[in-house]
C-alpha cells in the first residue's frame, strides 16, 4: 500500500476527524498540504503536529473519503525522518521484538514470570514446534501475558502454538516507518512457517492478521500460499455449528469495546474484525455500550504513540484519554461502588491488553480509574462455563489479575527509561542496519 497523491483533494477530513490530533478543518488542510510536501523533499514544510502526535493508528486509512491511504504518508514521514536522524528515539526500542534489550528480554530477566510461564514461552519458539499444517499465531504480545494461554480448554484444540518475541509480525515496526526491520521480519516469519509446513494461520493477535492480510503480500509475496484466520473467526464458527454453546449468559455484565489500531485497516478482505467482536459479546448476553471513538475512529491504546513521541507520558496521556472514554460509555465511577459492579472493558490485541495492564498502574489515580480488563476470549471462557484459576490464585479475580502483571511490567519500563545508556545501543540506532536476528532453522 501507498499514499495515492492524485486521490487526495486536500479535504483535511483525516486529520480533522482523527480521534488524536482533531485539528480544525482548516489547520487540518494545510497540515495534510505540509505532510505531502515534506514527503517530496521540502523539509521547510515539516508536519509538526503530525510528527509530535501522529499514532499512526489507521484511523485516517478508514476515514479519507477519497480512499488515498493516507496513513502510508505518515508513515514515510516517520521513516524519511529515521534516515535523516540516522536512528529511533529510546522509547521505540523497547517495545520492538527484535531488538537485544527490549521489554521482553527485561520480564525475562525480572523473574516476574513462574517456571510454568517460561516453559510455554520457550515451547512457542519455532525450533520448538513440531511439524504441522495448522498453527495458531499468538504474537510477540503474548509473551507479556503467556498466563493467558495456560489452562483454556478453549484453546486445547490447538497444538501447535508459536510466538514470542522471537516470532514477531512487525506491525509495530511497520507503523513506526521501519521498512526494512519490517521486511526482515515477514521474510523470516514466512520461512519459519515453511519450514513448519504450515498451510493455515489462526491469528490471535488482530495486529497479526491485519499486517498478514494487508501489508505482508508488499514485502514477501508468499504469504498468499497460507489460508489465514482470525481467532474470533473461528469462536463464531464453533458457536455457529453449536461446538461452542452458552451455559451461563453474562445478562448482568455490561462491556464497552476498545478497538485495536489494525481492526480499522481491515473490511476490505472481506473480514470486519470489529462487528466480528461485537457479535461474539452479544452471544454471550453481555450488553454493549460504545465509547466516543469506536470503530473507525477509535481510539489507540496508546503504545504506537512512540511512532512520534520521544517520550513515555505520550503513551499515558493517550491510555488516560481512552480509559476516561471506557468510564464515561460504563458510566463506571470509582467513588461510587455501585457504577463499578458488573462492568468491564474487553480488549482483543496481545499489545493493547500489554499497554493497557501496564499503564493502568503507572499511579494510584490511574489503579483507580480502569475498570476490570478482559481478553474478548475470557468472556467467552465466562459464558460457556469455563471458569479457571490464574497461576494458582485461588479464585476467578474477574479481569482485576491483569493488573497484578502490569503492576510488575509498569515497575520494569520506569526502571528501564532510568537506567538507559544510548552509547551502549549505538550500533543498533541505524535503521538499515536494524534487521532482527534470524534464530530459526530454515530449509
Amino acid at each position: 500500500m501507498v499514499f495515492l497523491d492524485e486521490k487526495c483533494t486536500r479535504c483535511g477530513t483525516c486529520l480533522h476527524k482523527c480521534p488524536i490530533l482533531e485539528l480544525d478543518i482548516e489547520e487540518a488542510k494545510a497540515e495534510i498540504e505540509r505532510a505531502i510536501n515534506c514527503s517530496k523533499g521540502d523539509l521547510s514544510q515539516i508536519p509538526e503536529k503530525i510528527m509530535s502526535k501522529c499514532c499512526s493508528c489507521w484511523s485516517c486509512y478508514s476515514l479519507c473519503p477519497q480512499d488515498a491511504h493516507p496513513t502510508e504518508l505518515f508513515i514515510k514521514l516517520f521513516h524519511d525522518r529515521y534516515i535523516r536522524n540516522n536512528g529511533m528515539n529510546p522509547l521505540m526500542r523497547m517495545v520492538l521484538s527484535g531488538h537485544p534489550e527490549n521489554l521482553y528480554s527485561l520480564l525475562h530477566e525480572s523473574k516476574y514470570f513462574t517456571k510454568s510461564e517460561l516453559e510455554a514461552i520457550n515451547n512457542w519458539k519455532p525450533e520448538n514446534i513440531p511439524q504441522t499444517k495448522e498453527i495458531l499465531l499468538m504474537g510477540c504480545g503474548s509473551e507479556f501475558v503467556p498466563y493467558l494461554f495456560e489452562n483454556s480448554k478453549l484453546l486445547s484444540p490447538f497444538i501447535g502454538r508459536i510466538g514470542g518475541k522471537d516470532f514477531c509480525c512487525g506491525a509495530m515496526d511497520i507503523q513506526m516507518g521501519l521498512k526494512e526491520s519490517t521486511e526482515s521480519i515477514l521474510k523470516r516469519s514466512y520461512k519459519s512457517l515453511k519450514w513448519l509446513g504450515v498451510e493455515k494461520i489462526i491469528t490471535w493477535c488482530t495486529g497479526c492478521y491485519g499486517q498478514f492480510k494487508e501489508v505482508a503480500l508488499q514485502y514477501e509475496p508468499g504469504f498468499k500460499d497460507f489460508e489465514i484466520q482470525h481467532i474470533l473467526e473461528y469462536f463464531k464458527e464453533k458457536f455457529d455449528k453449536g461446538e461452542l454453546i452458552v451455559t451461563n449468559p453474562l445478562n448482568n455484565l455490561t462491556v464497552t469495546l476498545h478497538d485495536p489500531c489494525f481492526s480499522k485497516l481491515l473490511g476490505r478482505t472481506g473480514l470486519d474484525i470489529q462487528e466480528l467482536a461485537r457479535d461474539l459479546v452479544k452471544i454471550t448476553g453481555a450488553k454493549i455500550v460504545e465509547m466516543k471513538h469506536n470503530r473507525k475512529t477509535a481510539m489507540c491504546c496508546g503504545l504506537a504513540s512512540i511512532s512520534s513521541s520521544n517520550d513515555i507520558s505520550s503513551v499515558q496521556t493517550v491510555y488516560r484519554k481512552r480509559i476516561k472514554e471506557a468510564d464515561q460509555a460504563l458510566n463506571y465511577n470509582p467513588k461510587d461502588p455501585e457504577t463499578t459492579k458488573n462492568k468491564a472493558l474487553i480488549l482483543y490485541c496481545s499489545a493493547c491488553t500489554g499497554t493497557m495492564i501496564t499503564m493502568a498502574n503507572m499511579s494510584k489515580k490511574d489503579v483507580k480509574n480502569a475498570p476490570p480488563m478482559w481478553q474478548l476470549f475470557e468472556l467467552i471462557e465466562k459464558s460457556i462455563g469455563d471458569e479457571r484459576v490464574y497461576l494458582g490464585e485461588k479464585k476467578n479475580l474477574d479481569g482485576k489479575f491483569h493488573y497484578m502483571r502490569g503492576a510488575r511490567m509498569k515497575d520494569l519500563l520506569v526502571d528501564a527509561m532510568q537506567r538507559y545508556d544510548p552509547t551502549k545501543l549505538d550500533r543498533f540506532d541505524k535503521v538499515k542496519e536494524f534487521i532482527p536476528p534470524i534464530k530459526i532453522k530454515t530449509k
